[in-house]
C-alpha cells in the first residue's frame, strides 16, 4: 500500500501551469525578404498542397519529440518549423517535398542525447500505442533517404534525458508540461502562424491525448482536413475556429479553450451573449427542464424549455455542436447547457411546457449562468443521517481529507450509506473506506517519456488496510450496505471513485450513466494568447475496460422526469432510500 498521501497527490486532477521557459531565441516569423507566403500557398492544387503540408506536420512532430536538437534545445523547433512551411507547400510533387524533408533533417545534426540510450526497445503488455508511426518506415510515402534518416532516431529515449528545454517535460506525476512551447506575436493573417498553431496542436494530442483508439474518427484524416480550413481564414476567430474543430474530434469532455491573458474573452465563443437564464436547468431525457426558481422569475421547477428568443431548443444545441468535444451524442445537452441559456439581450422571450401546454414568458436575464449541480450543494451539509439510520454523504461539499475523517466518524454507526457522487468531489480518499477484503485496484495510462506516442498502464492498488493507521487513525472499513449516486454530471474524479467503488461486494451504483471523461489533464499552450485543456491520462478498470467516451454503466437504472422535478422529488435518492431500507 502506497503512502496515502503520496496516493491523494498521485490521483488528483492537476490544473496548475509551470512557469518553466524556453532557452531557445524566440523565432522569426518572416525572414527578411522573404516571398509573399500567401501567394505560394494559392498557386499549388490543393490537394498536393495540404499533402505536402500534412507530411510536414508529421515529420516535424517526430522529429519534435524524438530529436536531441530539440529535446537539449539546440535547435527551436518552431523556427525550423516557420522555415518550411512556404516551401513544403510550393513543392509539385512528392518527391519533392520528400527531398526537402531529408535535406531539413540531415541539417539538425548528429544524434547524441548527452545521455545512455536504452538497448531495450519499449512494447510490453503494458503499454498502449496511441501515435501511429508506422508511416515513419513507409518508402513509398517518405522515400527511402528520409526513411532512413528517421530510422536513425531511436526507438526508446534515454529515461535520465535532460529536459530542461524540451518542447515538452513531465511532472512529478507524470502529467506532460508544455510551459517551454513559446508564445509568438499575433498575425491572423499569416499563413505560417495559423499552420504553426494547428500543427503544434495536431502533435501534442497526437503523441499525448490517451484515446486516440476510440476515436470515431480517422486522426490523419483530421489533420487533412484542418489545413486547408485554417488556411481559408485570415482572422482571429477562423483561426480559433479551425483549432477547436480538430479538438472537437477528441470526444473528450475534458476539452477546455482558454486565453492566457486574464479578462480576456475567446473570439470563437459558444456563448457570445452577456445574459443568462436566471434559474438552473438540467439534462432530463434529452430535454433541458428547469430545476430551481430564481425571484421575479416566471419560470418554474419542472418547465421544460421548448424555444429562447424564437429558436427552439433542438435549433440552440445544433447551432453549439462545433464548440463542443462530446464523450458521447446524448451528452450534448448536457455540455452545451450554459451557452443553449445566453441571450445577447437582457429581455429572454421563453417559451415552456407545462403541464401538458405551451407558455411563453419574458425572462429578465441575470449576467451569470446558474449551475444545476452548484445550485443543488448550496445549503448542504456534509453529511446527514436520515430515517432508517442511512447516512447522506456530499462529497461536493468536503473540501480536505480531514473533513472526509471527521464526516465519516460521524457516519461510523450508521446501518447503511449513500455517496452522492453526482457532484464533484473535493476529496479523493473515499476509498480508503473500503475492507481491504474486496482488494479494489484501477490501471493508469500515463504517457511513456522514452517512448512519445506511447502509455503504460500500471495498476494502482485502493482500499482500507490497516496500515494506514499509521498515518490518520480516522479510517476504518466501512462493511455495511452502500449506495453510490451518479447521473451525466458525474465526471473525472467522481467518476474515478465511482470506478474503484464499484468493485466493492457492498457497493450499488444507482441513477444515470456518467459524463464519460476521466484522468488527469494536461494545458497545452497556442500561439495566439490561447490554451487547451486536454486529457493526458488514460484510466482503465482491471480487466481493461474503459469508461472514456461511453461512461460508467449503474448497477440500477433509475431517470429524472420532468413530472418529480416540478414536484420537488429527487428520484434518484428516493430509489436508493428506497432499496436501503428494504434490504
Amino acid at each position: 500500500m502506497l503512502h496515502l498521501r503520496k496516493i491523494a497527490l498521485f490521483l488528483a486532477v492537476v490544473f496548475c501551469i509551470s512557469l518553466a521557459g524556453c532557452s531557445a531565441d524566440a523565432p522569426q516569423s518572416k525572414a527578411a525578404g522573404s516571398i509573399d507566403q500567401t501567394a505560394v500557398y494559392r498557386q499549388n492544387s490543393a490537394s498536393q498542397q495540404t499533402q505536402n503540408l500534412a507530411k510536414l506536420c508529421k515529420v516535424w512532430g517526430y522529429a519534435k519529440y524524438y530529436h536531441p536538437a530539440f529535446l537539449l534545445g539546440t535547435s527551436d523547433w518552431d523556427a525550423e518549423l516557420l522555415s518550411l512551411l512556404s516551401k513544403a507547400s510550393a513543392c509539385e510533387t512528392s518527391d519533392d517535398v520528400n527531398a526537402l524533408l531529408h535535406e531539413w533533417f540531415t541539417s539538425l545534426g548528429e544524434i547524441d542525447y548527452k545521455a545512455r540510450i536504452p538497448k531495450a526497445a519499449s512494447g510490453s503488455d503494458a503499454s498502449v500505442s496511441e501515435a501511429d508511426l508506422s508511416w515513419t518506415a513507409d518508402a513509398d510515402y517518405l522515400g527511402e533517404a528520409l526513411v532512413g534518416d528517421l530510422a536513425k532516431l531511436p526507438t526508446m529515449l534515454p529515461t535520465n534525458l535532460d529536459r530542461t528545454h524540451a518542447p515538452v517535460f513531465f511532472d512529478s506525476l507524470g502529467v506532460p508540461d508544455f510551459s517551454n512551447e513559446p508564445e509568438h506575436g499575433s498575425d491572423y493573417t499569416d499563413p505560417d502562424f495559423r499552420l504553426l498553431g494547428l500543427f503544434r496542436l495536431w502533435n501534442a494530442l497526437d503523441y499525448y491525448a490517451p484515446y486516440l483508439h476510440l476515436l470515431d474518427c480517422d486522426w490523419d484524416a483530421v489533420l487533412l482536413e484542418a489545413i486547408p480550413t485554417m488556411l481559408d481564414g485570415t482572422d482571429r476567430e477562423s483561426y480559433e475556429a479551425a483549432l477547436a474543430s480538430v479538438t472537437g474530434e477528441l470526444q473528450d469532455a475534458h476539452v477546455w479553450w482558454s486565453s492566457t491573458v486574464e479578462g480576456t474573452k475567446l473570439s470563437y465563443r459558444s456563448n457570445p451573449g452577456e445574459y443568462y437564464l436566471p434559474v438552473p436547468v438540467s439534462d432530463v431525457g434529452g430535454q433541458l427542464v428547469v430545476t430551481g426558481t430564481a425571484d421575479n422569475c416566471p419560470l418554474e421547477k419542472g418547465d421544460v424549455l421548448v424555444s429562447i428568443d424564437g429558436e427552439t431548443i433542438d435549433e440552440l444545441a445544433a447551432e453549439k455542436k462545433p464548440y463542443y468535444s462530446l464523450p458521447r451524442e446524448d451528452m450534448l445537452l448536457t455540455n452545451a447547457w450554459r451557452a443553449i441559456v445566453n441571450s445577447e439581450t437582457e429581455t429572454m422571450e421563453v417559451v415552456v411546457q407545462r403541464g401538458g401546454e405551451e407558455c411563453s414568458f419574458s425572462v429578465t436575464g441575470s449576467e451569470h449562468s446558474v449551475s444545476h449541480t452548484k445550485s443543488v450543494l448550496n445549503g448542504l451539509d456534509a453529511f446527514q443521517v436520515v430515517g432508517g439510520n442511512i447516512g447522506v454523504l456530499n462529497p461536493g461539499v468536503l473540501e480536505s481529507e480531514t473533513e472526509l475523517c471527521n464526516a465519516m466518524e460521524e457516519l461510523r454507526n450508521t446501518d447503511a450509506l449513500i455517496i452522492d457522487l453526482r457532484q464533484y468531489s473535493g476529496v479523493i480518499g473515499l476509498y480508503f473506506y473500503i475492507p481491504t477484503s474486496y482488494q479494489p485496484a484501477i490501471v493508469v495510462a500515463k504517457p511513456n517519456a522514452a517512448t512519445p506516442g506511447t502509455f503504460t498502464k500500471d495498476p494502482i492498488s485502493c482500499g482500507y488496510d490497516s496500515s494506514l493507521l499509521t498515518y490518520s487513525q480516522s479510517y476504518y472499513p466501512y462493511e455495511k450496505p452502500v449506495v453510490i449516486l451518479m447521473d451525466k454530471n458525474s465526471v473525472s474524479r467522481s467518476e474515478y471513485l465511482i470506478t474503484i467503488l464499484k468493485q466493492a461486494d457492498n457497493v450499488t451504483v444507482i441513477g444515470e450513466a456518467s459524463t464519460g471523461a476521466d484522468g488527469n489533464v494536461a494545458f497545452l499552450p497556442l500561439p495566439g494568447e490561447l490554451q487547451l485543456q486536454f486529457t493526458s491520462f488514460g484510466i482503465y478498470e482491471m480487466d481493461g475496460a474503459q469508461t472514456q467516451c461511453t461512461g460508467i454503466q449503474p448497477d440500477v437504472a433509475v431517470h429524472y422526469t420532468a413530472e418529480r422535478i416540478r414536484e420537488g422529488r429527487d428520484e434518484i435518492m428516493e430509489a436508493a432510500l428506497d432499496r436501503l431500507r428494504r434490504s
